[in-house]
């Protein structure tokens, strides 16, 4: 049996991001300022606590801002960020370890996933879900970056559903 869902994510937009290693994207900083700055060890700072590896490579490419006002919103939605954080006990994103190799696989068109990646993928999305859900319930007018993100993400409840149908407990895949 095959079991064919079709996923698209939304480009959500990213603060900063550029290559850090080359100082021409932000023309105002030098590579003495940004060593100066200690950038690099921030950046890395901020990788270790990435839950994928997907989302270590997003903030490996964050540059720093020298424009006010993307400085300001930069920093707004940052501290929406640390602000949701501080509220939550845990952080409900999950993802397997080869989920990257799980995406991979996934944008062959007619490529089928062993059990595993599609158990590990299915708990990624239902963590997207949740994570989606847990911003959704907070109050808009305090988190209002926050809200506007959240809102583009698509919810997968039918997919997911559906994948909880057709495997049981053990793992094995119910051919209906």
């Amino acid at each position: 049996m095959v079991l064919k869902l079709t996923v698209q994510f939304p480009a959500i937009p990213v603060f900063g991001s550029g290559n850090l290693r080359s100082p021409a994207p932000f023309n105002s900083m030098n590579l003495s300022t940004l060593k100066a700055l200690e950038f690099d060890r921030v950046i890395d700072i901020a990788c270790s606590f990435a839950v994928t590896s997907l989302g270590a490579a997003q903030l490996k490419t964050l540059v720093p801002q020298s424009d006010p006002k993307q400085v300001a919103k930069t920093l707004a939605a940052t501290t929406e960020g640390v602000g949701w954080l501080r509220l939550e006990s845990l952080f409900p994103l999950k993802a397997p370890t080869a989920l990257e190799k799980t995406l991979a696989v996934l944008s062959i068109e007619g490529q089928i996933l062993e059990t595993q990646q599609l158990l590990g993928f299915t708990e990624f999305i239902a963590s997207v879900n949740e994570v989606r859900k847990a911003i959704c319930t907070l109050p808009r007018k305090a988190f209002p970056i926050l809200h506007s993100l959240a809102t583009q993400v698509r919810r997968f409840d039918a997919e997911l559903k559906r994948v909880n149908q057709l495997i049981t407990a053990t793992g094995e895949i119910i051919d209906s």
